[in-house]
């Protein structure tokens, strides 16, 4: 039966090489449904106005005698076009047309072998990245301009991110292009290096898998987590481990593909042919720089939220509820105005939701409790408060001559008091003030280490110095994919089985020299012993140096020193 659906395949396949292209048909069909979905959605009477502002409802409800916002009628009231909601709109027909289209991309994949799909997969890859980087600026563009917790926004930071999210969504579209354009030659080591590249990065990848598998499967077992929540939890931990294993995957690729080419003899031929050093290991520095730029692309934001998240997610996908808490049980102490502060979940989307089991109490100069709040939730109003607190009750102390105490109860709450279920107060605090204290800077992107240091740029250096470290680090760290092909290419291509394994095990050395190198630089810039620039980049810079060296001598065809050689030019005598 496998064979008949083989040959079948087979068949099919041989049929459709014989066309020159793909119907058109295939691609039409797809742009006229989206279109038309458009069209019936809007004459179904889609909204695509902005909803009534605050001062429109406000002067509603004195227009016509209500005591309440939520009994104004708000229809009729004229409001501009929502910019979000058009795009909403159109965002539903560009869906069905991708959607439509999949039949069309495979049969382009299909003819691969003799028709590169430029097209196809350059129209694919633009749609998505127009529709990821949509949806990224409809959720987060007022959120980057405008603080909503109080923190100082990186507007360029968050351009920034958007740039590179589309920037890697089309890549692949200009990789394509690169690869179509390139010589039989290229195209040869290009293919030589892609496929013990795609293996290692897989075999890594699965070992991760079980592991990580080995210590959460059984809790997930146990919780009855349903699949699609644990190929969530997995998905979103992907920028991560690419990020992690990139590094040594170029490396273990890049030495088996110029290992094999050399005990062939194929790059002997390719020099023998007229072909330089350089232009043989072009490809390969082309492949660096192309996944440098894309681990960079990972490192701004995705993997180190991920690698930060992965706790929450585990948490919340084991006892059942949802992941939209970003810190919890979090303490805050303002020693300068004598106030303590215990919020104990602070959601991801503060514009929505509200903190809860709120605990707030303020204390005289000798350390006594001057008032206590207690609230079930609590919100903070941009852009400097105040904060108002839900189903509250309030606590005043006094103290009298004698030691005695007297306490002030003030309930906020629906079944007990009669003045409402919430109260407003100023205090000088910020959610962000209060819970960017426990950050860790190695589980932040560019944009949160950015807004960090730009709103605590008062505290003191040694305070500073992690997150300005790790903000640097986050741009120096993908380069490291380019620096070990600058290391591997001149160590890989050898023309002896003797030479091969003496280049292999030097490259190894010097791929953990510049691991441990990296993380003493590292750990110095976080220390603040050495700037944050020095302490980021010092690790590329050296084995750059070292690489640069390797690949002049092999492109000069000179032997590389041993540590015998180098003994006997300094001091002039054997060892």
């Amino acid at each position: 039966m496998f064979e008949a659906i083989s040959n079948a395949f087979k068949g099919f396949q041989h049929r459709l090489l014989l066309w020159r292209r793909v119907p058109p048909i295939f691609f039409i069909l797809p742009l006229l449904l989206g279109l038309g979905w458009i069209a019936w959605t809007y004459l179904q009477g889609v909204d695509l106005f902005q909803e009534p502002t605050y001062e429109q409802i406000d002067a509603a409800m004195v227009a016509q005698g209500l005591i309440s916002h939520e009994e104004v009628d708000t229809t009729g009231m004229v409001t501009p076009y929502s910019t979000g909601k058009i795009y909403q709109w159109i965002r539903g027909g560009v869906i069905v047309w991708l959607l439509a289209s999949i039949l069309g991309w495979v049969l382009s994949l299909i003819r691969w072998p003799t028709h590169i799909p430029l097209k196809s997969v350059a129209s694919l890859c633009l749609v998505a990245a127009v529709i990821v980087v949509g949806d990224d600026v409809y959720q987060n563009w007022e959120g980057a301009r405008e603080s909503f917790i109080g923190e100082e926004a990186s507007f360029p930071a968050y351009l920034g991110k958007i740039g590179l999210i589309f920037a890697l969504l089309v890549s692949p579209a200009f990789a394509l292009v690169y690869y179509a354009r390139s010589s039989i030659m290229d195209r040869y080591l290009i293919r030589n290096v892609a496929q013990p590249l795609a293996f290692c990065f897989a075999a890594f990848l699965a070992i991760w898998l079980i592991i990580d598998l080995s210590d959460h499967g059984p809790s997930f077992i146990d919780a009855g987590v349903p699949f699609h929540k644990v190929l969530w939890f997995y998905l979103i931990q992907v920028p991560m481990i690419v990020v992690q294993v990139l590094p040594v995957t170029v490396l273990l690729s890049l030495l088996y593909a110029l290992g094999r080419m050399s005990r062939s003899n194929e790059i002997i031929s390719m020099l023998g042919a007229g072909k330089s050093v350089g232009q043989v290991l072009r490809p390969a520095f082309i492949s660096g720089i192309y996944l440098s730029l894309v681990c960079f692309a990972l490192n701004y934001y995705w993997a180190p939220m991920a690698e930060g998240r992965k706790d929450s997610m585990y948490r919340a996908i084991k006892e059942g509820y949802e992941d939209d808490t970003i810190v919890d049980k979090q303490f805050y102490r303002n020693r300068a105005e004598q106030r303590s502060w215990y919020i104990g979940e602070i959601p991801f989307d503060l514009r929505e939701d509200k903190l809860r089991n709120v605990w707030v109490q303020e204390q005289d100069a000798m350390g006594q409790p001057t008032r206590t709040i207690v609230a079930k939730s609590a919100r903070w109003w941009p852009p400097a408060g105040p904060w108002r607190f839900y189903n509250a009750k309030t606590v005043e102390y006094e103290y009298t001559g004698d030691g005695r105490i007297t306490q002030n109860i003030v309930y906020y709450d629906e079944k007990e008091s009669e003045v409402g279920d919430k109260f407003d107060m100023d205090l000088p605090e910020t959610p962000w003030r209060i819970f960017s204290s426990s950050f860790d800077p190695e589980y932040l992107g560019v944009p949160e280490l950015t807004s960090y240091i730009n709103t605590n740029s008062s505290l003191p250096p040694e305070q500073l110095a992690p997150f300005r470290t790790f903000r640097q680090y986050r741009m120096a760290y993908p380069w490291s994919c380019l620096v070990v092909v600058l290391l591997a290419a001149p160590l890989g291509l050898v023309f002896s089985r003797r030479g091969l394994l003496g280049g292999v095990a030097a490259c190894v050395f010097l791929f953990f020299a510049m691991f441990f190198v990296d993380n003493l630089f590292l750990a110095m810039g976080q220390g603040n012993q050495i700037g944050a620039l020095l302490g980021s980049w010092a690790s590329n810079l050296i084995f750059t140096v070292i690489g640069a060296i390797l690949l002049f001598i092999r492109t000069r065809n000179r032997d590389f020193p041993t540590p015998k050689s180098i003994w006997n030019n300094l001091f002039g005598k054997p060892i």
